[in-house]
């Protein structure tokens, strides 16, 4: 099945949700002064994108990465129920304004960054509604974010 996300298609197939996660972090050149933090829960078989799930994977890992430019640690969890995985990053960085959680975040073209185009954390949001998920966030200045 092929579903239409901010102009690309989405092709569902049986995915590794383990490996992947695994594979994707192990991409992320995660070093110190950072410390990972991986738990990976027994995870199912699932009905995915892979490609496309990546993409949100890579995005959480380099914002987290970035706001830490002094260290911490950076957290990545995944566990299963019946229905759902659930994969939370962590980070202790310097953390999301509330103003910019209501107001920014997950729009097109807002950043945080100096450097940064904003389509991240917009691109994955759309990723993952398009896997009739939902991405959430938590965040308080000077104490980090998690996805």
């Amino acid at each position: 099945a092929a579903v239409k996300t901010s102009g690309e298609s989405t092709h569902f197939a049986a995915c590794d949700a383990a490996q992947l996660i695994a594979e994707v972090v192990a991409d992320a050149q995660i070093a110190p002064p950072i410390v990972l933090e991986l738990k990976l829960a027994p995870l199912p078989q699932v009905w995915w994108d892979g490609e496309q799930m990546k993409i949100v994977l890579r995005n959480l890992l380099v914002n987290a990465r970035e706001a830490m430019p002094n260290g911490g640690v950076l957290q990545v969890h995944a566990h299963s129920d019946e229905t759902h995985v659930s994969l939370i990053v962590r980070d202790e960085g310097v953390g999301l304004a509330p103003e910019f959680i209501k107001h920014r975040l997950f729009r097109p073209n807002q950043t945080t960054k100096t450097k940064g185009l904003g389509l991240g954390l917009y691109q994955s949001r759309e990723i993952v509604r398009a896997h009739r998920g939902e991405i959430l966030v938590e965040s308080a200045l000077g104490k980090g974010t998690k996805f």
